[in-house]
């Protein structure tokens, strides 16, 4: 069966030219499809494929890690693999992109469960990332799945400090302390001082901020 022509400028199915130039019926051809009355070929719907000649309705939907955006004439369109940082649940006219702080390196993804979370230490900024953005920054720590480089729910604590990339809040050592957040390093004990390593992590684990026993832990750090 002849196929119609496409001039070089069409933008659309209905630009189409049918042989001898006067399209007087005939069936749909694949990719497209024919309900009772349509007086030309409807493109298949986004989602779906049109496999054969003279459909009256699409064959069903596109196969799951691939999309079909119209006129699809299979249910895996081999140029419609869903590509990295996306997913395609079955029946997908578009893409799905992951959602910002996540990721996802392979193609054919069909549900959103393969978009892993960002690597800790590290964040994922916006959708459709395929691999981390960068480190987090210094002062803050980033379990997985960050966005941003300065999560503000994951200041630096008190007697810790984080470096660029940091994934937890690292203690001080001996010998050192810090009364602050946001930082990404730690003061040297005063000399004649020592620091209580105890009262720090107990500072600590209560959360306790800018309050008198900061103060007492900063000034007096345990004279010898």
């Amino acid at each position: 069966m002849s196929m119609p022509t496409v001039p070089d400028n069409a933008t659309d199915l209905s630009d189409c030219l049918c042989p001898e130039g006067n399209y007087t019926g005939g069936r749909c051809w694949p990719g497209t499809y024919c309900p009772s009355g349509a007086q030309y070929p409807i493109s298949c719907d986004g989602g779906m494929y049109c496999q054969q000649y003279g459909l009256a309705l699409p064959n069903g939907p596109c196969d799951a890690g691939y999309y079909c955006n119209g006129s699809a004439s299979r249910p895996d369109p081999q140029e419609r693999v869903c590509p990295p940082g996306y997913y395609c649940p079955q029946q997908s006219a578009t893409a799905t992109p992951c959602p910002p702080g996540t990721m996802s390196d392979v193609y054919g993804a069909t549900n959103e469960t393969s978009c892993i979370l960002c690597t800790a230490g590290y964040y994922c900024s916006g959708p459709a990332n395929t691999a981390t953005t960068g480190p987090c920054s210094p002062g803050y720590y980033c379990p997985a799945g960050q966005e941003t480089p300065t999560p503000p729910e994951y200041n630096c604590t008190l007697g810790h400090y984080c470096t660029s990339g940091t994934d937890d809040p690292v203690p001080c050592p001996s010998g050192s302390y810090q009364d602050e957040i946001l930082q990404s390093s730690c003061k040297a004990c005063p000399a004649g001082r020592y620091v209580h390593l105890l009262l720090v992590a107990l500072v600590t684990e209560l959360n306790i901020l800018d309050t008198g026993i900061v103060t007492q832990l900063k000034h007096q750090q345990a004279k010898v």
